[in-house]
């Protein structure tokens, strides 16, 4: 079958949007479908696009090499459109508002994907998705929590909860003779910790900071920023000595980090927030926490509704948010490496079930021909 996935995800980049859609893009082909991504052309990268990411040569991607112009996504969308009507593949997937509002028009079978309620979308972006839902050719709205789930319910009561479909972000199956490229800067530290993701507000930094200040025989990494920006951001007077920044890494690197980490932190706060200032916090479905699991980590996790929807008392720790003393008590516990073990192998096998990108595009898939 031919999937064409149309995407606004600017490829390369650092967005974690631009993760998703080429993992997806890998798992549509892994099945056994011809695929095109469609994208905006990133910055230039000395490796080809495809190890970038870590994932295989086995769909095309083109890319718009348009200028950043206003109106730009408007042009993108005919762009779209265009390889649509030379190509014309048989299932249409997506996450661009207005590419998929232009091929609804004429594609027999699409589904579309968003991450947002509708509230918080530009007024552009409301009329786009009002038309996509009201297509007869929609056959399913895929949102990544079932909280998103719920508000978008209540915002589009016209919407049939049939035609809803939740599907949780995810991960790749780490290959077993993958070797590692990048090694951690490691210390004396009793446990390797781990923060890998964003560095942007309300993603718990301050509080793992203070956590490496409260336990000087730990060892502490971020991946995801460097030291003098999160410095700048949360106007630290010093920075611990046991904390290593590796700044940004590239996806497959990333990865290769996080599998030598003893413990991992998923420190989000109520107040998580998007490059676009929007807090996520609500109904949220972190790709971060789907590559912890796929790491087969012991996780320490906030304790927020929408993450109970992955995680619970027997794949992970889940504390307060804001409590620091909480956080310490835990990884105090994941000193021993039964429990650390444990933890981490029920994640696994969570992931392994559920939420591997496989998995997902399976799901996808199978709706493919439901008018339901």
């Amino acid at each position: 079958m031919k999937i064409l996935y149309l995407s606004d995800s600017i490829l390369p980049s650092q967005s974690a949007n631009s993760v998703h859609v080429m993992k997806m893009c890998e798992s549509f082909a892994s099945l056994g479908h011809d695929v095109v991504l469609v994208g905006l052309k990133g910055e230039h990268i000395e490796q080809n696009i495809f190890d970038h990411y870590g994932v295989k040569n086995s769909f095309r991607v083109k890319q718009n090499r348009m200028p950043r112009v206003p109106g730009l996504l408007f042009f993108h969308a005919i762009y779209s459109l265009a390889l649509y009507w030379q190509w014309k593949p048989d299932f249409v997937f997506g996450r661009s508002f207005f590419s998929i509002y232009l091929c609804s028009f004429f594609c027999k079978s699409f589904s579309f994907e968003t991450h947002n309620p509708v509230h918080t979308l530009p007024r552009h972006f409301k009329f786009a998705f009002k038309g996509i839902i009201h297509s007869r050719s929609m056959r399913k709205l895929i949102v990544i929590s079932d909280k998103l789930r719920q508000i978008i319910v209540s915002e589009c009561p016209e919407l049939l909860n049939s035609k809803i479909q939740v599907l949780h972000d995810g991960a790749s199956i780490p290959p077993n003779d993958s070797p590692n490229r990048m090694s951690l800067s490691k210390g004396q530290g009793l446990l390797q910790i781990g923060y890998v993701g964003s560095i942007q507000r309300g993603r718990g930094l301050d509080l793992l900071l203070r956590l490496a200040q409260e336990l000087p025989d730990m060892d502490f990494h971020i991946v995801g920023g460097d030291q003098s920006a999160i410095i700048k951001n949360l106007s630290l007077a010093e920075f611990p000595r046991n904390v290593q920044c590796y700044g940004f890494v590239a996806p497959y690197a990333a990865n290769e980090l996080t599998r030598q980490f003893d413990v991992v932190l998923a420190p989000y706060q109520t107040d998580t927030s998007v490059k676009s200032g929007k807090n996520t916090s609500g109904y949220m479905s972190p790709l971060k926490i789907f590559e912890y699991m796929a790491a087969a980590k012991a996780i320490v996790c906030s304790d927020l509704p929408v993450l109970r929807e992955v995680f619970n008392e027997k794949n992970a720790i889940l504390v307060p948010a804001a409590e620091v003393s909480a956080w310490k008590e835990a990884i105090l516990r994941l000193q021993d490496p039964a429990l650390r073990n444990e933890l981490a192998h029920q994640a696994y096998q969570n992931f392994e079930n559920n939420f591997t990108w496989t998995v997902r595009a399976q799901k996808v898939l199978r709706n493919m021909n439901n008018l339901g």
